[in-house]
């Protein structure tokens, strides 16, 4: 990395302790002022499929009041995350933007953020899950080390209790 050069980096972000710490462990040990930094947050869009309440038999009324009480919480959760990464990103002096986009598989949408923003790094947390519960539930973090154009440095840190 050369002096002057704006380096991109993406952070993944969301609401849990996992992500925290790792925007901590990257300001702490990573962050100079030639990086731009891009706080990425992947909502999960509302979906149908597999849910108890959108059988052939629910009306078409109520599945509209659940996939709009879903969408409020939803968008209240970006605007929390909104304003805590800003405020987490004031007190440290980092330069940079938080976005927030919807989409079914977080991975892919870390991937092509990165990939679209032209990042040079991606940091993001992990919640350290089995090889089992991994296995059955995947892993946004495994997805992106292995399908980012750019390196990714994974935090495993575990939550502080207070």
């Amino acid at each position: 990395m050369s002096h002057g050069k704006r380096i991109k980096v993406l952070i993944a972000i969301d609401c849990s302790p996992w992500a925290r710490q790792a925007f901590e462990w990257y300001a702490e040990h990573l962050y100079n002022s030639t990086h731009d930094v891009i706080c990425f947050h992947c909502a999960e869009s509302f979906q149908v499929h597999g849910l108890p309440y959108a059988s052939s038999t629910a009306s078409p009324d109520a599945f509209r009041i659940l996939y709009e009480e879903a969408m409020r919480n939803a968008k209240e959760q970006i605007k929390y995350l909104e304003e805590e990464y800003s405020e987490y990103m004031k007190a440290k002096k980092i330069s940079g933007k938080i976005v927030a986009k919807f989409a079914t598989k977080p991975g892919e949408a870390i991937v092509e953020e990165a990939a679209m923003e032209l990042t040079e790094m991606i940091v993001m947390g992990t919640r350290g899950l089995g090889s089992i519960s991994r296995t059955i539930l995947g892993s946004v973090s495994n997805y992106v080390l292995h399908h980012a154009h750019c390196p990714v440095v994974i935090c495993c840190h575990a939550p502080k209790h207070t």
